[in-house]
């Protein structure tokens, strides 16, 4: 996480300003000294023109001080947005294999708390070391400077008033409340992007997902900023208030030394000088348990950050121009869950396949295997002549067009959710459109493509959403389609109406998982693959598998 501090054009002047504010504060104990040797030499005008003194230098140390939080609300805040930038652009390159090694929740916590935990933890207390170490550094010296023998000198206890003036305390609120708000925003893109990732893949929305993550991070950033120099003005307010009442003191007692009521003024500047030795020291030692504290969060992060999905590529193709071929696959979930056992099966380029059974039967395994999600699996996947094994999961997207069982949709219009901000011509948007039905839908929300959709669709019947994400993998143009219970949600009717587009799409090859068994359409196959337990049991057309009487035939009769 070091780069970060460095990475950023601010690092420098901030750390500059940092030294200047810690030689300041040193440097109080110094016209402490000078004001009571003006006090002890009975030199009225000498301590006013000390007093003069000291109160330009309280109005220098406080405009160092509000330009060195200021500027440090600037640069936590780039310090954040890279960290979130390299996040989202690592994670959004990952293929699905690599993506679902951790659940969203993992991901979302990441962004949400781990984040504001290195933020507080790893970043804010490395500046305050360093700021402790100068202040520590340079009081130690202006000691020796003053007393080169320094005695055991009673540590006198500063206590000094830390006060939020109520004059902030409502706008510090209002800022908060609004950059709360901008995470919630910001956390609802996150879940959108992390719950659409297989679209994201699928589609290779990359690009406008990072351009978009890039925008809303940024909006949040500019309210984290906002509050974080409010806070800084609140700061520079408090110490102001502090340090005026100190020095306040301190030129009281000169009239006092005047008096002969008090002791000499090296005394009493060692004091403070102590106390600014003793404090930094503390504040090194809780740094460092802040950053051991979050050692854990830190390895996590760069893990995400530094990780590149594997690509195993060798024999890279555009195209599948004559069959899928599985070979005696097997793959286990866990010693006691069989998830396939020694599949094999052809799907040719140009026929129209569908794959039934029972839930749990191993249909939507077989398909996740096709498009290259798993990859400890005994057997072998043929693309044509080329070993899946020799291909990145991107290529397979190039391919395979996909509607799996999870239909997610973003929130944005109807329009950018079935074209995913890819240009299109009307004409084949509004053709598709038509072929899917969405035009009648569209028709009763009295809307057009313009019609907003809330999150993951919220504001669409469970068939208007299958029919966006239908639309969305026919316009994608592969010749490859795979459908997994892409038909689930759709009244009887609209059943029909889908399937029948699919099983008509000329020059298409489907591979159709369904739970429906309608003679109009499983009739329209070329044929049915029959999964029973991990295991292919039977497969024909349907009037074969009919006749046989066996599995297929009691899956029917049920539903008729």
């Amino acid at each position: 996480m070091y780069k970060y501090i460095l990475k950023s054009k601010l690092a420098f002047i901030y750390f500059l300003l940092l030294i200047f504010d810690a030689i300041n504060v040193s440097l109080m104990a110094w016209f402490l000294k000078e004001t009571l040797d003006a006090s002890l030499s009975g030199n009225k005008n000498e301590l006013i023109k000390m007093a003069i003194e000291i109160v330009i230098f309280i109005a220098f140390y406080s405009l160092i001080s509000w330009f060195t939080r200021t500027v440090k609300a600037f640069y936590i805040s780039k310090i954040m947005y890279s960290i979130k930038q390299d996040l989202m652009k690592s994670i959004i390159n990952f293929n699905i294999k690599d993506f679902f090694t951790r659940s969203s929740a993992d991901y979302i916590s990441v962004f949400n708390n781990d984040i504001k935990m290195l933020e507080d933890k790893y970043f804010n207390s490395i500046l305050l070391m360093f700021r402790s170490s100068v202040i520590l550094i340079v009081s130690m010296a202006i000691m020796i400077y003053i007393q080169p023998i320094v005695s055991v000198i009673a540590v006198i206890l500063s206590f000094f008033p830390i006060i939020i003036p109520k004059f902030y305390g409502k706008k510090l609120s209002q800022v908060n409340g609004v950059f709360s708000e901008g995470l919630k925003k910001y956390n609802r893109v996150i879940d959108d992007i992390f719950n659409g990732f297989e679209v994201v893949k699928g589609y290779k929305m990359e690009p406008y997902i990072l351009e978009k993550h890039g925008k809303e991070n940024e909006e949040l950033e500019i309210y984290r900023k906002n509050a974080g120099i409010k806070k800084a003005n609140a700061d520079v307010l408090t110490n102001l208030i502090a340090v005026g009442i100190q020095f306040a003191v301190f030129v009281l007692s000169g009239f006092f030394v005047i008096m002969d009521k008090i002791s000499a003024g090296d005394v009493l500047a060692i004091t403070q000088l102590m106390n600014k030795v003793v404090n930094p020291v503390f504040d090194i030692i809780d740094g460092f348990n802040n950053i051991q504290s979050v050692k854990e969060i830190e390895k996590n992060m760069l893990e995400i950050i530094n990780k590149k999905s594997e690509c195993t590529e060798t024999r890279p193709i555009n195209e599948v121009n004559k069959k899928i071929i599985l070979k005696n696959i097997t793959y286990t979930y866990s010693e006691t869950d069989q998830g396939l056992k020694n599949i094999s099966l052809e799907f040719e380029k140009g026929k129209k396949y569908a794959i039934v059974g029972e839930s749990g039967s191993g249909k939507s395994t077989l398909i996740k295997l096709i498009l290259g999600y798993f990859d400890n699996y005994k057997g072998d996947i043929y693309f044509d002549d080329v070993n899946i094994r020799e291909l990145s999961q991107e290529s397979i997207f190039n391919i395979i067009s996909v509607m799996t069982q999870r239909v997610y949709m973003f929130e944005d219009t109807i329009k950018h959710n079935i074209t995913l901000h890819k240009n299109y011509l009307d004409d084949e948007l509004e053709n598709i459109i038509l072929m899917v039905g969405l035009d009648k839908t569209l028709a009763m929300k009295e809307s057009d493509l313009t019609y907003f959709l809330k999150r993951n669709g919220e504001n669409l019947s469970g068939g208007e959403r299958q029919k966006v994400a239908i639309a969305r993998a026919l316009l994608n143009n592969k010749k490859w389609l795979v459908f997994d219970e892409a038909t689930a949600g759709l009244d009887n009717e609209a059943l029909y109406q889908i399937e029948n587009l699919i099983v008509n799409l000329p020059d298409i090859t489907c591979l159709t998982i369904t739970h429906r068994y309608n003679h109009d359409i499983l009739s329209k196959y070329d044929k049915i693959f029959v999964m029973k337990e991990g295991e292919l049991v039977e497969s024909g057309r349907f009037d074969e598998l009919m006749s046989k009487k066996g599995i297929f035939y009691n899956l029917y009769s049920l539903q008729t």
